[in-house]
């Protein structure tokens, strides 16, 4: 079997995209693949190689390519008979077809040099053409741009109003991109005025209650309300979302509602278990308009709104509310805002948390506490558990995770180790497809090998290969045929060719597949080989070339789905076994039953083996239902192989072969073969041994095909 040999180049990848580098882009990849991966050299022997062309896309000719390529000062004159292409286009020193390499295409090369000299193109890395902007300065910078297209000017249109976050200062036409309109406040979120609704920091975050803030003695509590009912009243609700997103810090905190004047005309408490649904109403009392003086709310007086927490009075934000008797409000959203705290007795020092300046009495039995500024909360990185007023510093909020880049579990987002690091990394291929498939490894460098066909019209196009490897294209191949088709690679049986198909006459073409009437002993045409190249399928004789060197079949070729081991007679037809093994092991299947028919031994006899088998068993699932089951590459009609077809297959494309395995067989291999009622052939392809087993017994299936 002619071996396929690639010069192949193989660079570890690295992360595209340098953060500390905006100007990094796709072209300067391309250099750092080409300086880390300097060509491979490959060693020719004398005969026949099959090499893949790896080097520029863009050659000065296929003469100058290979001399400069030679090793010794060898030329590819005195180093090459004839070297062929994919599509049978040949070239040599006396005459060529081919002026060029094709890169990723693979070559047919015939050394006729004493000693083979070594072989190695120049690699170069071919990117797509990208147009694009290739200035990193310029807004409109491509990083995977290849080839500049004049796209880099600036534009000047954008949000051109201030009171939008997305407000561009270089603007001057707008382009209606203004959408979130800027809305100021503190976005500290630990602050003791955090707005949540803010977007942009006004610098008004305040982390604890100052002396000018805490209002001393001045700082009245308003009551809840004591008056009774007034026959008037509308009712204010205050949303869970409302509720949930204020902060209170006491068992028994309440809201107020106040009239212009002060008078407390409603309240309700916020404790939890006064809560319905995370939900509170509140009763806002009107004027009873009979009694003196004025002792509830009148119709289209503004209500505003406070929280008294503990000793401390907040005012709510919140839109505005306009007492309308038996009306109704609703707040969803808002915020509230420190006003004052009603201190009596304090510490004198300031160094104590319990000072103020305002309190009406002073005791130094008050001081109990040290002020220690920091981060208060344990959901950030600067936490400090010592500290008891908050000083703005809580910063980075705290992600665990495994933060050793040296592990399998790092996480780069985190900062907090949580002892989750536990499988040092083991970089290589980790894509069980791929032909370097390392078990072990459990990051993917981008070094996984996928040969395959990577064109989709080809019948074997393989969407995970990423190395081009034996595309087939069927259609009629030869090219003295009516329907030949110069793009095929693979014949597919349906070339038409008229001529003389009598053998006993001298013009008789063995390509021709209908006879047109042309036989005539008194002809002087002889079809036949016309390339001296070709051996012994060379006809001296012959003064037509009826296109039989290039449909010659040999054992181990790749052919219509599969590997050729048998050639009959004819040297066009022949069995082919499939690349791989069907997935698994399998039972021969109904056992202590002889299934008539199923018995054939000889090369021929597998497929109506299979046919008797699944004809006459009702088992599923074993070797010949999987067989002639089977849909590798895209063909149906597959079987399970006889005993001597087994045997043939180990003899010429097994360990039996002068060319070793390149089957790629493992032990094992149920035939179609019965023996009797409780065992069938099976062969050793360790050894190429026959020997019959019991049928319950589970070995390896390898299907076969005619063609």
């Amino acid at each position: 079997m002619k071996k396929l040999l690639y010069i192949l180049l193989f660079a570890p990848l690295v992360l595209f995209g340098q953060e500390q580098d905006p100007c990094y882009s796709v072209n300067d990849y391309k250099v750092l693949l080409e300086e880390s991966n300097p060509s491979i050299s490959f060693q020719l022997s004398v005969g026949w190689n099959m090499v893949g062309y790896t080097g520029t896309a863009e050659n000065s000719g296929i003469v100058s390519q290979i001399n400069g390529a030679l090793s010794n000062d060898a030329t590819a004159e005195n180093t090459f008979q004839v070297i062929k292409n994919v599509s049978g286009q040949f070239w040599s020193a006396a005459f060529a077809q081919i002026s060029s390499f094709t890169q990723g295409e693979g070559y047919m090369m015939y050394v006729i040099s004493e000693t083979g000299p070594s072989l190695s193109f120049l690699n170069s890395v071919n990117l797509p053409e990208v147009l694009g902007c290739m200035d990193c300065t310029s807004e409109f910078y491509n990083p995977w741009a290849t080839q500049a297209d004049g796209s880099c000017g600036y534009s000047n249109q954008g949000c051109t109003d201030e009171s939008y976050l997305e407000y561009n200062e270089l603007a001057t036409e707008d382009n209606g991109s203004c959408l979130t309109l800027v809305y100021l406040g503190c976005t500290y979120p630990l602050a003791i005025n955090y707005n949540e609704s803010a977007n942009t920091e006004d610098g008004s975050c305040t982390y604890f209650i100052s002396e000018e803030q805490a209002g001393g003695g001045d700082c009245v509590l308003p009551n809840q309300y004591e008056g009774g009912n007034t026959a008037s009243n509308m009712t204010l609700l205050l949303n869970d979302s409302f509720i949930s997103s204020i902060s209170l810090n006491t068992n028994n905190p309440y809201i107020v509602a106040l009239t212009e004047s002060n008078l407390v005309v409603g309240s309700a408490s916020l404790a939890e278990e006064d809560l319905s649904n995370g939900m509170q109403s509140v009763a806002i009392w009107g004027d009873d308009a009979i009694t003196e003086p004025i002792d509830g709310a009148l119709p289209g007086e503004t209500i505003s709104l406070q929280i008294v927490d503990g000793a401390n009075l907040y005012i709510v934000n919140s839109t505005p509310i306009i007492f309308t008797v038996d009306g109704m409000s609703l707040i969803t959203s808002g915020s509230m805002s420190y006003d004052c705290t009603h201190i009596v007795l304090a510490c004198p020092y300031d160094a104590y948390l319990e000072y103020s300046s305002t309190a009406i009495e002073y005791d130094v039995s008050e001081c109990l506490t040290l002020i220690v500024e920091g981060c208060t909360s344990e959901m950030y990185v600067e936490y400090n558990s010592a500290a008891n007023r908050e000083d703005g510093s809580c910063l980075t909020l705290i992600i665990e995770g495994c933060i050793d880049n040296a592990y399998a579990e790092y996480n780069p987002e985190a900062n907090t180790d949580d002892g989750t690091c536990s499988a040092l990394i083991i970089l290589g291929c980790n894509n069980p497809l791929a032909d370097n498939y390392n078990i072990q490894a459990n990051t993917n460098d981008g070094t996984c090998i996928i040969y395959g066909c990577m064109d989709n019209l080809a019948v074997n196009y393989n969407a995970e290969s990423n190395i081009d490897d034996d595309c087939i294209y069927y259609g009629c191949i030869n090219s003295t045929a009516d329907n030949y088709n110069i793009n095929a690679n693979t014949n597919d049986g349906t070339c038409i060719i008229y001529g003389c198909t009598l053998v006993a006459f001298p013009n008789y073409n063995s390509q021709a597949t209908t006879d047109d009437f042309s036989c005539d002993m008194e002809s002087t045409d002889i079809y036949g080989c016309t390339d001296s190249l070709f051996g012994t399928y060379y006809n001296p004789l012959a003064t037509i070339n009826n296109d039989a060197c290039e449909n010659i079949v040999a054992i181990g070729d790749q052919l219509e789905g599969g590997i050729v081991f048998y050639i009959d007679e004819t040297g066009q037809h022949g069995l082919v076994a499939a690349i791989e093994d069907l997935e698994g092991t399998y039972e021969w299947g109904c056992y202590e039953t002889s299934l008539s028919g199923a018995d054939g031994q000889a090369i021929g006899t597998g497929y109506q083996n299979t046919l008797d088998i699944v004809a006459g068993c009702s088992d599923v699932n074993i070797a010949a239902f999987n067989a002639l089951n089977s849909t590798t590459e895209g063909y149906t009609d597959w079987y399970l192989p006889s005993k001597d077809e087994l045997l043939e297959m180990y003899s010429t494309i097994g360990n039996g072969s002068p060319e070793g395995d390149i089957g790629g067989f493992v032990y094992y291999y149920w035939s179609s073969s019965e023996n009797d009622n409780y065992s069938a052939w099976q062969v050793n392809f360790y050894n190429g041994d026959s020997n019959s087993s019991p049928k319950p017994n589970n070995y390896r299936v390898r299907v076969i095909r005619a063609f």
